[in-house]
């Protein structure tokens, strides 16, 4: 509306034009400004209704700000308007990183002590790498040429980072980036090398790393680097086209060149996403005139389910249609559908040959073949070629229609280090046991290969892969075990350790699994699970020995255990939980129980707190034989007379004793002490509880401990809850990890008495007289606040 009454209020254009210039840029700088407020977050009002407040050095800044806009617009005029639309791109972003600046500036907030710490950490980080990579641009002259001590230090710097954190993708990457900007063709082969042999899947880098041989005139050794990333990742399209482009450039032979071409479609070409190879080759095949290699190729494309099936279908149909039956075919096809259609024509009374010389022969020599075929001839020739192919092309059509649901799901086929999303991980073990259940051997290999490109740091599709070829080879499944163990990202991974040992140790290789195990062991000390099984595995293998061998030697699996046992480096409780393995080996293979309980008394000496020690204790003496009493209330009065057992363990233990003598001992007398004695230690451990629970907030800290359940086997049926209640479970302590000791009934021992209706009956008036004192306090206080 403004610009309307301007331009009705001024006749001559000359006039509207500078007013009109000077209107836009105040327009200009009004969007700008609110840019900048939407930038910011908001305006004064907003940041105090956050809780944010406007500092003044903010005010200031603001202030400074609106008194520069102001004197830009009076200094812009009209005849500024031109140059200022001609403003080159990089000043247009120049300006706009001014104003994301400044509102950058807008949103400072307080920030606590560790925030900014790690902030400054970060920018000093940022500021190391940014001083380097200027080092490095002033190191790196014209030509490659450099100096010696600056690049001999950012190298020690980069290989430093590397050094402690080789997990940190981003430290490898300035690396490579820095030896490829130095051109220094040592420090090249050397970083390349150990980072290819840390992540091999990234063809990428292979490819990079051959240009730089290439760059440095290095051709035997590009060819090298290819051979071996082609080794690596043989289902790498775009690695074998840069391999196949390097070797076309260098003037390799055509049968040098069919047979790298043969190699990769072989491997690469079985891969559904190989389009692009597959018509680089039917190209350079066309290019030599070489049309029978050329129909071959699409007949092989007619049997492999591929995104290139339906354009490859066209060519071929086109192909036949362009050329001379004989040549594309080969000879013995060629004379096979020749056969049929002569005798087809010689039952319609049509000419094969263009001239009248026996031309109704079925079976023509070389010579008659040479001859000109009549135009129905070659018409039926190239009808009877496409009807052979359109079968096999309706059986690839729904092949591919039943994999492109699980192809169309595949968002990342390549590798890298950041996780996969779940549901990816789900699309490819669908795929592969589809392909399982159709029974291909080929394809079924060539997706799981496929598979553990993306899926390469996820042990499980690693050993669904070996299930599968378990069933097909053993050779090759102890060679994917091989490739899984050696990656770094599985190689500390236990499942897929686990996995190979079981395999061997299926296939009766007990020495072979041990190795793995004890591999696997000094890579990665004090796992439980491998201990376990590495345990198990010298079981078994005793076992077996005994089948065949009537004399058994324990010595090397005792062994094994002292060796777990009195290893110095691993927790207490964890050398504590083998000692229990060991003591439960010596009763039940052995039926040694004396040496089962000097097991477990050497143990206890070490560690004096642990629980489950006594309670396995315990369990020996249940389980003597003959049973004797007397060593059993042993066993529990030494764990109440412990003074490292806390008050409410030693409890549990006193109810257990209480729950022996009322099923073994023959004295009334001894039966009636330890209740009263119970009863005593039972409302001791009462009283302290709620001193505890009455312990002021700011008071000392109040350890919350867990009771332990008191295992055993419950001998009493369900009509005894009234004397054996279920009282509240609490959860066993965990020892060593994830496994626990044993399997405990977590009914044996709660042997609690008749509640005592006399001590109730004192214990009302007290309760009566708290309930009046608080609502006295209750009316007092709201008198004060009246």
């Amino acid at each position: 509306l403004l610009f309307y009454v301007l331009a009705k209020s001024f006749t001559s254009f000359s006039c509207i034009f500078p007013l009109l210039s000077s209107l836009h840029l105040i327009y200009m700088d009004s969007i700008s400004e609110s840019y900048c407020y939407s930038r910011s977050g908001g305006s004064e009002s907003d940041e105090r209704a956050s809780g944010i407040e406007a500092s003044p050095r903010r005010y200031n800044s603001r202030k400074r700000s609106s008194e520069r806009r102001s004197r830009r617009r009076s200094r812009r005029s009209a005849h500024r308007l031109e140059k200022h639309h001609r403003r080159s791109r990089s000043d247009r972003r120049h300006h706009s990183s001014r104003s994301r600046s400044g509102s950058s500036r807008r949103k400072r907030r307080k920030y606590s002590s560790s925030e900014r710490s790690d902030s400054d950490e970060r920018s000093s980080a940022r500021r190391a790498h940014k001083h380097v990579d200027e080092s490095t641009n002033r190191s790196v002259q014209n030509n490659g040429e450099h100096d010696v001590d600056a690049h001999a230090k950012a190298l020690t710097y980069y290989w430093a980072k590397v050094d402690n954190d080789p997990n940190n993708f981003e430290n490898w990457m300035r690396l490579l980036s820095y030896v490829e900007k130095a051109n220094d063709i040592e420090a090249v082969r050397l970083s390349f090398d150990t980072f290819l042999a840390r992540y091999p899947l990234c063809f990428g880098y292979w490819t990079k790393y051959a240009c730089l041989e290439l760059k440095n005139h290095n051709e035997e050794k590009c060819i090298q680097v290819y051979e071996r990333g082609v080794s690596v990742i043989p289902l790498s399209v775009d690695l074998w086209l840069s391999y196949i482009d390097f070797l076309k450039r260098y003037e390799q032979s055509e049968e040098q060149l069919r047979a790298i071409y043969q190699r990769a479609i072989m491997v690469a070409g079985r891969e559904f996403c190989s389009k692009e190879l597959w018509r680089d080759y039917i190209e350079w095949e066309y290019s030599n005139k070489n049309f029978k290699a050329v129909m071959a190729t699409y007949d092989q494309l007619l049997t492999i389910p591929t995104d290139y099936y339906k354009s490859s279908y066209s060519n071929l149909r086109t192909l036949i249609d362009n050329h001379h039956p004989e040549e594309l075919l080969c000879e013995e096809e060629y004379r096979t559908v020749f056969s049929n259609t002569c005798r087809m024509l010689k039952a319609k009374n049509i000419k094969v040959f263009t001239n009248n010389e026996d031309s109704t022969a079925l079976l023509p020599d070389k010579d008659r073949e040479k001859r000109a075929l009549t135009k129905p001839a070659i018409a039926d020739l190239r009808l009877r070629i496409k009807e052979s192919r359109e079968k096999l092309f309706e059986e690839l059509h729904t092949a591919v229609n039943r994999r492109l649901p699980f192809e169309n799901r595949i968002s990342r086929p390549y590798f890298h280090v950041k996780p996969l999303e779940r549901s990816q991980l789900d699309n490819w073990k669908k795929y592969c046991e589809f392909e399982i259940r159709e029974g291909n051997r080929e394809r079924i290999q060539v997706l799981f290969e496929r598979c553990l490109i993306a899926c390469a740091m996820y042990e499980e599709m690693w050993i669904m892969y070996a299930n599968y070829m378990e069933t097909v080879s053993d050779v090759e499944t102890r060679q994917i075990y091989s490739r899984a163990c050696q990656t770094h990202y599985l190689s500390r991974k236990p499942n897929i350790h686990l996995s190979w040992a079981a395999f061997e140790e299926r296939h009766g290789n007990f020495d072979e699994a041990a190795h793995v195990l004890d591999s696997y062991e000094k890579m990665s000390p004090g796992n439980i699970m491998i201990a376990i099984r590495r345990l198990g595995l010298e079981r078994r293998q005793l076992l077996s020995n005994t089948e065949n061998d009537a004399t058994t030697d324990c010595g090397s699996l005792c062994a094994l255990y002292e060796r777990f046992i009195n290893n110095e480096t691993l927790d207490l409780k964890v050398r504590s939980f083998y000692a229990i393995k060991y003591a439960r080996f010596q009763l039940k293979m052995r039926n040694n129980s004396e040496e089962a309980e000097r097991i477990i008394l050497n143990a206890l000496e070490k560690d004096k707190q642990s629980i489950e020690l006594y309670l396995q204790l315990v369990d020996l003496a249940y389980a003597r034989q003959p049973f004797n009493l007397d060593l059993l209330l042993q066993t529990l009065d030494r764990a109440i007379a412990s003074p490292d057992l806390p008050d409410s363990v030693k409890l549990q233990f006193s109810q257990r004793k209480m729950t022996a003598l009322e099923d073994f001992s023959p004295d009334v007398a001894a039966i009636q002490s330890h209740y009263e004695a119970h009863m005593q230690f039972q409302n001791l451990v009462k009283e302290n509880d709620k001193d505890k629970a009455a312990t002021p907030r700011n008071g000392p800290p109040i350890e919350n401990k867990m009771l332990p359940r008191i295992p055993g086997n419950n001998p009493y049926p369900s009509y005894f809850n009234y004397y054996y209640q279920n009282q509240p479970q609490y959860p066993s302590p965990m020892i060593a990890g994830q496994i626990p000791p044993h399997q405990w009934n977590a009914h044996y021992g709660n042997y609690i008495y008749p509640p005592n209706v006399q001590q109730q009956q004192q214990q009302q008036p007290q309760q009566q007289q708290q309930h009046h004192h608080h609502q006295q306090q209750q009316q007092q206080q709201h008198e004060k606040r009246m």
